[in-house]
């Protein structure tokens, strides 16, 4: 019967470790959490060494686009409609591919290299040339390609529809001609018309931005030139994708939304969902305006560590400072709701009003989109943090229950000290999180350590404790107003001993934010120093795998395992040894021993659940517990030469009275020089057997 409780409790912790996933799936289809194991995503991968030479030593993307004149690379074919409806009138010019700007690495002309396809007139990869997709691989990291399966439908930017006076078409596999295209610009052209002739000539045209540019070469404009071909008016509306997912960053949680900004009196605010919200029941979002009605200024979507977003510019018509006021529709939709939810491939589609075009002239539908990292030091920039773009405010995303104790102060500042602590430190970001612990341990060290003897004194009240529940029985009322009393006589504060949990909690999930935001950590070895590693740690916002397995597995469907990693294990031992060495009271119920010994197994489950973090956050929570461990030793051999002091009679702790602070009250007495004996030994030693009758009495009353 004693061990009762405890097997119980123990099964029920399993239970919830083995239903945890099944709990947050469920979560996560009305909140957007999610803890499912990723897979592989299927992406269609671009041949960007296809339109690049191996030897050349610049930029040379544009070498691989025809020149006017020459033969067809993809023949300029599209769905024929029926003979009632618009089509595509064939061009003489090719329909080909382009490539601008450059893949290759750290080229300093161009911070991209963008593949375009003359399907929709569409992008089929941007590759980021300032950046690896991997720590340990050379690969420039490359995103915006089309779902594998759904290439039709997802291209990025792709234009897939067009209406002219009622009449649509759908472009969606239609191959625009190549009219124009230059290592920073390529034009698409497509003319449509019906049985009455030609109707509309549609330009898209790419510009790839500079770094000279404020955009500082993360962005690229869209144009859409809308020309009347007929001797009357037309109205023209078109239809065009948003951008793709980016590929997925963590190995398990969300970590890629959809997201749009929305102008509220000069001012952006960002609503944002995770891919995972995305269910059958509901399989759409309507970005069209928010809540309260604002409208949309932008939209696209982002992992963790890049975004990916579409902003519409005024028309030439508008003032250069209004909104866009063309936009008549934005919405987000998953293509596959009954697949894994962490896969969910979302298509983002934009669509104009109608737009009246007078006979022979051109309408311009400008758009920027921007592709880049969401680094602090970019998206902080006077450009970039400005309004109606406002990117900054991309920097942070919170949801679910944590984002009711996140605050953007503390997450900004943990982040300024981190980036402090960098570079002083060499540089290195695994020291400036060390930093960051010692700091921060220093900081509620106070806290800590009156919450540490406060737990002692009340540690040493269980027998007075015990004496009142036998007193009091079932008056829970006059038991709780005895057991206040008995604090209050002791200079005893039970809460204080959650005081330090209570304040860490915030800088846990802020330091947690901190981490999965600082775009610096992406990839940011711990203890590297002139090409050399001094751990094996290559990757401090991925766990630190010391063997990688090619076939990774899940435990009890939670626990993703893709490697074998040290941080769990190295928490594991520190969780024990602090289990450890902590104080235990010399008399303890029933109820004290099995909860002691149920946190003594917690303490392991915590370290299974961190199996598949970060280690940037392992490395975090390591070295915190390592400091709290020897914090602990310190404060309890403070305590133990205070109550050897009072012992002595150099330290008596009044906890009738309280001094100005709210505390017992602390009165030190110097003891005789010479050592008492015989008659005034003999009646001093009766003087403190008088004293503690007389508090022994006053506690029963």
């Amino acid at each position: 019967m004693q061990n009762r409780r405890l097997i119980i409790g123990m099964l029920l912790a399993v239970a919830l470790v083995i239903l945890w996933q099944p709990l947050f799936y469920f979560i996560g289809t009305k909140m957007g959490w999610d803890m499912s194991p990723p897979r592989p995503v299927p992406q269609q991968q671009p041949e960007v060494a296809a339109t690049q030479p191996a030897a050349t030593t610049g930029p040379q993307l544009a070498t691989s686009v025809p020149a006017a004149g020459a033969s067809p690379q993809i023949a300029a074919t599209a769905p024929q409609p029926p003979a009632s409806g618009l089509r595509v009138i064939p061009s003489t010019q090719p329909a080909g591919t382009a490539a601008l700007g450059s893949v290759r690495p750290l080229d300093p002309e161009y911070r991209m290299g963008v593949m375009l396809v003359p399907q929709g007139a569409a992008i089929n990869a941007v590759v980021l040339n300032q950046f690896k997709q991997t720590a340990r691989a050379d690969d420039r990291y490359t995103f915006q390609t089309p779902y594998a399966g759904a290439e039709s439908v997802s291209r990025p930017l792709a234009t897939q529809m067009l209406g002219v006076n009622g009449k649509t078409i759908d472009l969606s596999v239609a191959e625009w001609s190549l009219v124009r295209a230059e290592q920073n610009l390529a034009t698409y052209a497509l003319t449509l018309g019906d049985d009455s002739g030609p109707l509309a000539t549609v330009r898209k045209t790419y510009r790839l931005l500079p770094p000279s540019d404020p955009s500082q070469g993360y962005e690229i404009e869209i144009t859409h030139e809308l020309q009347n071909l007929t001797a009357g008016p037309i109205s023209v509306r078109a239809v065009l994708n948003g951008p793709t997912l980016p590929p997925q960053e963590q190995q398990y949680g969300a970590d890629r939304h959809t997201l749009a900004g929305f102008a509220d009196r000069g001012y952006v605010q960002v609503a944002h969902d995770m891919i995972e919200s995305f269910t059958q029941d509901k399989p759409t979002r309507d970005y069209t305006k928010d809540k309260d009605g604002n409208p949309v200024v932008w939209a696209g979507s982002a992992s963790i560590y890049f975004n990916a977003l579409l902003r519409p510019l005024p028309l030439p018509a508008q003032a250069p400072h209004e909104l866009p006021n063309y936009i008549q529709n934005i919405t987000a939709t998953v293509l596959n709701p009954q697949g894994d939810a962490k896969q969910h491939q979302i298509v983002m589609t934009f669509t104009t009003a109608d737009l009246s075009i007078a006979p022979g002239q051109t309408v311009s539908v400008p758009m920027r989109a921007f592709f880049g990292p969401r680094q602090r030091k970019l998206l902080n920039s006077d450009y970039y943090s400005a309004f109606p773009l406002q990117y900054d405010r991309t920097l942070v995303l919170t949801s679910g229950i944590c984002a009711i104790c996140t605050f953007q102060w503390l997450i900004n500042l943990l982040v300024w000290l981190l980036n402090a602590f960098h570079w002083i430190l060499f540089k290195d970001w695994g020291l400036a999180i060390i930093a960051l612990v010692v700091l921060v341990r220093a900081i509620l060290h106070p806290v800590t350590k009156r919450s540490q003897i406060s737990m002692s004194r009340m540690s040493k009240m269980g027998p007075e404790l015990e004496r009142l529940k036998k007193k009091y029985g079932d008056n829970k009322e006059e038991l709780n107003k005895a057991m206040m009393q008995l604090y209050k006589e002791q200079g005893v504060a039970p809460m204080l001993g959650c005081l330090p949990m209570f304040l860490q909690m915030p800088i846990w999930i802020a330091l947690w934010q901190a981490l999965q935001t600082t775009f610096e950590l992406r990839q940011a070895p711990f203890l590297e120093f002139f090409g050399i590693h001094f751990t094996w740690i290559h990757d401090l916002s991925k766990p630190d795998h010391l063997i990688e397995f090619s076939r990774p597995f899940t435990i009890l469907g939670l626990i993703h395992v893709s490697g074998l990693n040290i941080l769990p294990f190295l928490l594991g031992i520190v969780f024990w040894l602090q289990m450890k060495f902590q104080p235990k009271p010399p008399t303890m119920t029933k109820e004290q021993e099995q909860q002691q010994k149920m946190m003594q197994w917690m303490t392991l489950l915590f370290p299974i659940m961190l199996y598949s973090g970060p280690s940037g956050l392992n490395l975090y929570i390591l070295t915190s517990t390592v400091i709290g461990i020897i914090e602990s030793k310190i404060i309890r051999d403070h305590i133990r030469q205070q109550e050897e002091a009072e012992k002595a009679g150099r330290v008596i702790v009044d906890a009738g009275r309280k001094h100005k602070g709210g505390g017992p009250a602390v009165r030190r007495v110097t003891p005789d020089t010479k050592p008492r004996s015989g008659l005034m030994k003999w009646l001093a030693d009766l003087q403190e057997r008088a004293e503690q009758v007389r508090r022994q009495a006053e506690r029963r009353k």
